[in-house]
């Protein structure tokens, strides 16, 4: 299994729409502070990642689809070896935040073109 020490975050912001991909490096998730990623189209905390320090992460992010905010349990090995992991809603079940590899994180916040109807044009991808 091939481990980073990056993984690229895809999310939808809340309050603008933007479908956007963040790339983070293991050192910005490693401690007990909260590491937060904020859209950069109108600044709004998009997510946050805290080390829970029991080998797993907690990711929270507001949801694009239902409008609440989700908290996930991700495996620290998971969030940085796999190749994708796509959190989802649990009220309409869709891919909400998929994290892993650069390219299939691409491929997942296109797909979200189809679902929501929204155009990625200029603002996609910006890291």
């Amino acid at each position: 299994m091939k481990v980073r020490n990056y993984t690229t975050l895809g999310y939808s912001c809340l309050l603008c729409g933007v479908a956007r991909e963040n790339t983070i490096k293991v050192f910005d998730c490693s401690g007990a502070a909260e590491f937060s990623v904020c859209c950069p189209v109108c600044g709004i905390e998009a997510v946050s990642i805290t080390n829970r320090g029991s080998g797993s992460y907690e990711v929270a992010l507001n949801c694009g689809f239902c409008g609440e905010n989700h908290v996930y349990d991700v495996p620290i090995h998971t969030f940085w070896e796999t190749e994708i992991v796509e959190l989802t809603c649990p009220e309409h079940m869709n891919t909400v935040m998929a994290i892993g590899d650069t390219d299939t994180v691409r491929e997942v916040i296109s797909s979200w073109q189809d679902i929501i109807g929204f155009d990625l044009g200029d603002d996609f991808p910006i890291n």
